[in-house]
């Protein structure tokens, strides 16, 4: 048995894909409801067929997001938005262009390393609800923070 923390987009994919593997799967959600941020909001004095959606109405990534495939399955439109966009930052100042770049890539690095990761051959799997303590069963957390640790051991 297995709970699940959320029902926004990332804790009901999750639900989801343990279900499909034979977990037994309980959401939990603090709201009244499930979707997370993504909301359509009816009450900005539109009528009851037009709302406004709130949330969850931009990809990140979309070369590698798994989200730029259903958007596609589902033969949805999808508008880019690349170029020069200014960004804020929660204390209202612009984010540093060439910082964001630079975050970018290194987020970019760990997502490969994890997926290189992922598809190695794993010797110690057993089973599909095994646990093994090789990095092939890390979190993307456990990669971001495997990857920096070197990157600063790499530096010193």
């Amino acid at each position: 048995k297995v709970i699940v923390i959320g029902a926004g987009i990332s804790g009901l994919a999750c639900a989801r894909e343990l279900m499909c593997h034979g977990y037994d799967v309980t959401v939990l959600e603090a709201r009244e409801r499930a979707g997370g941020r993504i909301v359509t909001d009816y009450s900005l004095g539109l009528d009851a067929d037009h709302g406004c959606d709130l949330g969850g109405g931009w990809i990140h990534g979309v070369q590698r997001n798994p989200m730029t495939r259903l958007v596609e399955r589902l033969k949805l439109t999808l508008h880019s938005t690349s170029g020069e966009i200014e960004m804020y930052g929660a204390d209202g100042g612009r984010v540093d262009h060439a910082l964001d770049e630079r975050v970018e890539k290194e987020f970019n690095a760990v997502l490969d390393r994890l997926s290189k990761e992922k598809q190695a051959p794993s010797s110690s799997s057993k089973g599909k609800h095994s646990s093994s303590s090789s990095s092939s069963s890390s979190s993307l957390g456990d990669a971001l923070t495997s990857y920096l640790a070197e990157k600063r051991a790499n530096a010193a």
